[in-house]
């Protein structure tokens, strides 16, 4: 048989939308003992794929080598003229220096819905993880020092349904369909009013950001990936803005946890299996909520998406960076080092673009400060949503002028 190329797409189609979404089962969650083997005596015996569907291949790339920081070698923010000076040689902190309290708001109403946008400082910072754990789906090294020029304003929570519904009240965020209200139930409903939008595609986030623009005269759109790291961390060189990812988080994100679990806790032979698979450095981690492992150590008593704001905003006043809903950047995926001038952040430019921050259902290990995913800019994706940013000395075009989107 012969395949047209139309044939190929739907093959290729089928096999992606029945592989494992963390690229093996291995990694969805622990096989059961004994079956991997059987499957491939199978495989030899029928005459199977040769190939071993667990094996993780070892992909040869160039070395990159890290970019060091000059001064001391410490890793964070510039510090201030008053501590760069003297000082009887101190290393600088891990932590915005000036007084929280002068970093200012603005508050904006948007046909009745408030936007409240908060003020980041201009500095530098280390971009990336120094373990470049591309193994768990990341590719986030080597870490090199960006620098954020100046100042921008960044919304203090995700985009909500009721906000994204005055530019678009077609759009629904349906349902959450792995955890069920009832026997018959649809699922969760992620399309309440103050919980962030999602099944957004970066496109549709792009023509909201214009549309957003026009409607308050100030230019808005998706953050670039080093303006969002940078906010995220607010100063913090820690894996997540409160902490490490054994950190109880529950506080400040909402993550898969043992509210998402469908048990308080596994027992017996199954508990066994997960701490042999997973290992005990991350504790009871187990694969439950509909094929999601959840860290269930922790309880956050949020299912799905909570309403924006509910949890501990991090230093700079910016709430749910980490879960709840993964955030859109504008930037096309390419490898580290970043280089802020090189076509990544042109909305123009064609490709993959950066998703950040993990959701509800990631655990803390995927919802880090450099934790980055890509999707094409077409797609629609269940847990990833978006918030704006805008320039602090925006300029004012007449943007009402323009034709809607």
């Amino acid at each position: 048989v012969e395949l047209d190329a139309e044939a190929w797409d739907r093959l290729v189609t089928w096999i992606d939308l029945n592989g494992p979404c963390h690229g093996t089962w291995g990694d969805v969650g622990p096989i059961p003992e004994g079956a991997a083997h059987r499957r491939r005596e199978l495989q030899a015996l029928y005459h199977g794929p040769k190939e071993d569907p667990e094996e993780i291949p070892n992909i040869a790339r160039a070395v990159i080598q890290p970019v060091k920081q000059a001064g001391r070698g410490r890793v964070g923010l510039t510090p201030p003229k008053s501590e760069r000076a003297g000082g009887g040689g101190a290393s600088p902190t891990l932590r915005y220096t000036e007084n929280l309290t002068s970093i200012s708001e603005k508050i904006l109403d948007v046909d009745g819905v408030r936007i409240k946008l908060m003020r980041i400082p201009a500095g530098t910072f280390m971009m990336g993880h120094l373990e470049n754990r591309s193994a768990e789906g990341g590719d986030e090294g080597p870490p090199t020092p960006v620098k954020i020029a100046r100042d921008f304003w960044m919304a203090s929570c995700e985009v909500t349904n009721e906000l994204y519904g005055k530019f678009d009240p077609a759009h629904d965020s349906g349902y959450f369909t792995k955890r069920f209200q009832g026997p018959d139930g649809p699922g969760l409903s992620l399309a309440e009013p103050h919980q962030p939008v999602v099944r957004v595609s970066w496109k549709r986030a792009i023509e909201f950001c214009r549309w957003l623009s026009r409607k308050t005269g100030m230019e808005f759109t998706l953050p670039s990936e080093a303006q969002w790291e940078y906010a995220c961390r607010a100063g913090t060189a820690s894996e997540l803005f409160y902490g490490g990812i054994d950190a109880d988080f529950t506080r400040w994100a909402n993550v898969a946890d043992a509210s998402l679990s469908v048990s308080p806790k596994p027992t017996g032979g199954l508990e066994s299996n997960i701490i042999a698979h997973f290992g005990k450095g991350i504790l009871e981690s187990a694969v439950f909520g509909g094929n999601i492992i959840c860290d269930i150590r922790f309880d956050d008593k949020a299912i799905a998406t909570s309403d924006v704001g509910s949890y501990k905003p991090n230093a700079w006043g910016l709430y749910d960076m980490h879960g709840n809903a993964a955030e859109w950047t504008r930037t096309t995926y390419k490898q580290y080092p970043y280089k802020e001038d090189d076509g990544r952040n042109d909305t123009t430019e064609t490709g993959r673009k950066v998703v950040r921050g993990g959701s509800w259902c990631d655990r803390p290990k995927r919802c880090r400060s450099s934790f980055r995913l890509s999707y094409p800019a077409w797609q629609r994706v269940h847990n990833v949503g978006f918030r704006v940013v805008c320039e602090i000395e925006s300029p004012v075009h007449n943007y009402a002028a323009s034709q809607d989107i």
